[in-house]
């Protein structure tokens, strides 16, 4: 059905976009070894809550996204659960959440300890969460949107071939949405999420982050509704039965507004400091700071070259402003 499978694209490049947004792990490094993507964890700071996604480590779109997905499954379900429900509306399908024991992994992906390599959390370790849809007439379908941590980087497949090939065993079922709530409880327990201690440094995911990726999430759908809003529509049908030029154009336009808008209120979050540190360099500087950055600069230039100290350099600096434009009183006890 290729209605379904660019449904199931749609959904999989919106999850894409929102995990790079909320993107939480510290990796310092990524290497492929012995059939395995390593991604080397570093110590967090005591207040890091969302980290910028590390584009320099990443050699290809596949390593990408299977940085993004790794252990991210449940968050495709949770997270993405309002946006799979208005995009599969017109497929009046039975949607239920399934977990699965995965094998034949093309590739895993594994956290690693910053000391040492045989220590972390390997994606075979854990159930594979994805999401079955049956459709009337038609049959049923594994929507897979973080294949990629396994290897795979399709979004879709045939239920019996998927069970075949990639299924060891089922290991839980829920109803649609289970995940989404589950999510909602643990906020309201306020509880932190598989967290690591080392020392006094914070690895893992914190309270902080899950609340702010369910307000990342709130922002994915207003950005959705207001897209449909400015196309006219209430649902995704007419795009996904469009010709292929015409879907390619649209569904490009909806991904750039999520986009873009994730992106003004990660900023609008940046400029307020709730994200921690390490975005502190992304936060606007007004002209006086640009300046004063300027300045300092220039001092520590100058100390570099003369060998002088920077209280001298700023006396000399403090005396050529007053002789400039500082007041008359200024000038007085300058030249006493």
């Amino acid at each position: 059905m290729r209605s379904l499978y660019r449904a199931a694209e749609t959904i999989q490049k919106g999850f894409y976009i929102f995990r790079e947004k909320t993107f939480d792990k510290l990796i310092i490094k990524v290497e492929e070894k012995d059939g395995m993507l390593l991604l080397t964890e570093g110590y967090y700071d005591i207040d890091d809550v969302l980290v910028p996604f590390p584009d320099e480590l990443v050699k290809n779109e596949r390593d990408r996204q299977a940085v993004l997905t790794h252990l991210t499954c449940a968050d495709a379900l949770g997270w993405m659960h309002d946006f799979m429900r208005l995009i599969l509306k017109g497929f009046h399908a039975h949607l239920e959440e399934a977990g699965v024991k995965s094998k034949n992994f093309r590739r895993s992906t594994k956290i690693v300890s910053p000391t040492d390599s045989g220590r972390g959390i390997d994606s075979r370790s854990y159930a594979h969460a994805i999401l079955k849809v049956t459709i009337p007439d038609r049959g049923s379908y594994a929507l897979d949107i973080a294949s990629a941590q396994c290897g795979y980087h399709g979004p879709i497949y045939p239920w019996a071939e998927y069970m075949k090939n990639r299924v060891e065993s089922v290991v839980a079922w829920s109803h649609f949405g289970w995940q989404k709530q589950s999510f909602e409880k643990a906020l309201l327990k306020d509880e932190h999420l598989n967290p690591w201690t080392s020392g006094t440094k914070v690895v893992g995911i914190p309270t902080a982050m899950f609340k702010h990726s369910m307000e990342f999430m709130r922002g994915f759908n207003t950005a959705v509704q207001e897209w449909l809003e400015k196309e006219g529509w209430t649902d995704f049908d007419k795009m996904l039965r469009m010709a292929p030029t015409d879907f390619e154009e649209k569904q490009s336009a909806l991904l750039k507004d999520i986009e873009d808008y994730l992106r003004d209120f990660k900023e609008w979050q940046i400029s307020r400091g709730r994200l921690g540190r390490r975005f502190k360099e992304m936060v606007p500087k007004s002209p006086e700071d640009k300046r004063m950055d300027e300045l300092l600069e220039a001092v520590r230039k100058t100390k570099e070259r003369t060998g002088l100290s920077t209280e001298v350099i700023m006396k000399d600096v403090v005396k050529k402003a007053i002789a400039l434009k500082g007041t008359a009183e200024e000038k007085q006890l300058l030249e006493m």
